[in-house]
């Protein structure tokens, strides 16, 4: 059987903001571009819609071609000083282009994760997985993209198998016959303190 928890989750949205300065010739400025991101909250489990609320001002004379919204893990692996770290992207979302001096204000971006997902969010010293949502706005050549990283937590769906009871067979429950006491069983309750 399985057991599984409730998702904790804090009322605190985690919120990031990136600026970055346009310039030309590197001297030459043409204003900035400013971006904002916010999560409701950090702790996420399959099934879940990841609403990130994603705010973009182009103060510069330079157009933003796209902003990639993208759910990252990272799997690294350590062992004896050698180390190795694979990257993967589970969920990828792409907002069109803003013009230069315009204003998007801040809006909800979906992001559906999937039923279910290979690796939960964990830390060990030979293993670590870790999650982040990646928001980019990518620019013309030379002018470094605004980009904000928001840590993420996965969690495992919280539903869980529908607890039963050993089957029962003729003549008695289960294992009866053979000599083998049989204890009522009860389910897990997590501890919710």
């Amino acid at each position: 059987f399985e057991v599984a928890a409730a998702v904790p989750r804090t009322n605190n949205p985690v919120t990031k903001t990136d600026v970055q300065g346009v310039n030309t010739c590197c001297c030459i400025p043409h204003g900035q571009m400013l971006m904002t991101a916010t999560l409701p909250y950090s702790i996420f489990s399959g099934n879940e819609a990841l609403m990130v609320q994603v705010g973009v001002k182009n103060e510069s004379s330079k157009a933003i071609e796209k902003v990639s919204i993208e759910l990252i893990e990272e799997v690294r692996i350590s062992a004896q000083n050698h180390s190795d770290t694979f990257r993967n992207v589970l969920v990828t979302y792409g907002m069109e282009g803003i013009a230069a001096g315009a204003v998007v204000e801040p809006a909800g971006v979906p992001l559906s994760l999937p039923p279910s997902f290979a690796n939960c969010s964990m830390r060990h010293p030979l293993l670590t997985i870790s999650h982040h949502l990646e928001v980019r706005a990518d620019t013309p050549c030379c002018v470094t993209n605004p980009y904000i990283q928001l840590p993420v937590t996965l969690c495992r769906p919280v539903e869980v198998s529908v607890f039963q009871q050993p089957p029962a067979v003729m003549g008695g429950r289960a294992g009866a016959s053979q000599g083998v006491p049989i204890v009522q069983a009860t389910p897990y309750q997590p501890n919710t303190e």
